[in-house]
């Protein structure tokens, strides 16, 4: 007997073996499929849903809009919110102060005075802080002018070395 035919040979009866148990899986998933149906049209008929399907999903019980939505809205046509939005408001995220002496930002440009050409991951480490924190503040101390890229480190500006951290100026103090 070839390798071919004694393959062969065994795929047959392993056919045979697993026939019955893929009948009864068949069987089984539509008794299933049968009683998730039949919950289904309970659920519906409890919360006075119909159990016939929809034109907009073709699903039984389901009307196609969230629920918690008055019926005519969508959510461009909301009602606004109370609560303004943007930078606009009037408070900040966790009742932090708006600034002082202590904000990591002027702690970052006293670090950068000291110690010109400073990497973030040295200042994140000198602060005991996160680096992703200051990929954020630097280059907004950037803008601001307080701050200057120096190559993979950073400058303090004429401007910048002439701001005391705690927020006022040096000169003609």
């Amino acid at each position: 007997m070839s390798l071919v035919e004694d393959v062969r040979k065994q795929i047959e009866s392993r056919l045979k073996e697993l026939g019955p148990l893929v009948e009864e899986y068949q069987q089984l998933e539509k008794m299933a499929a049968g009683w998730i149906e039949e919950a289904r049209e309970k659920i519906g008929a409890a919360s006075g849903r119909s159990s016939a399907p929809t034109a907009k999903t073709g699903q039984t019980g389901q009307t196609g809009r969230r629920r918690g939505r008055p019926p005519g809205t969508t959510s461009k046509t909301r009602a606004p919110s109370k609560r303004p939005r943007g930078r606009a408001t009037a408070g900040r995220r966790g009742g932090r102060p708006a600034g002082g002496a202590n904000t990591r930002a002027a702690q970052a440009l006293k670090l950068v005075q000291d110690r010109p050409g400073i990497t973030i991951p040295d200042i994140a480490q000198a602060m005991g802080i996160k680096q992703n924190y200051l990929y954020r503040v630097l280059p907004r101390l950037e803008k601001d002018g307080l701050l200057a890229r120096d190559g993979r480190g950073w400058k303090a500006t004429r401007s910048g070395a002439a701001t005391n951290p705690d927020g006022g100026s040096t000169s003609g103090s």
